[in-house]
């Protein structure tokens, strides 16, 4: 299944919470997923496997796990 990803910003209380999002690419309504890794962030095996879950026919998300409240959408990826 083809599958399209994009990063999108999540309004939350005080800051936006960007989210790497991986869905299928038709037209549906699919069941999400949140992702979770232990401490790291967005890593190519986490990323990977959204896309994965994504060609599966499951909306994919994982927030950054930094502190959008405090530190903002402005640190690295």
């Amino acid at each position: 299944m083809i599958v399209t990803t994009e990063y999108t910003d999540i309004s939350m209380p005080g800051s936006p919470m960007r989210t790497f999002v991986a869905a299928p690419k038709l037209e549906g309504r699919y069941p999400g997923i949140w992702c979770y890794s232990d401490i790291f962030q967005l890593t190519p095996p986490l990323l990977r496997t959204c896309v994965r879950l994504a060609g599966n026919g499951f909306v994919a998300l994982r927030r950054n796990l930094s502190l959008h409240r405090t530190a903002g959408n402005g640190d690295p990826i």
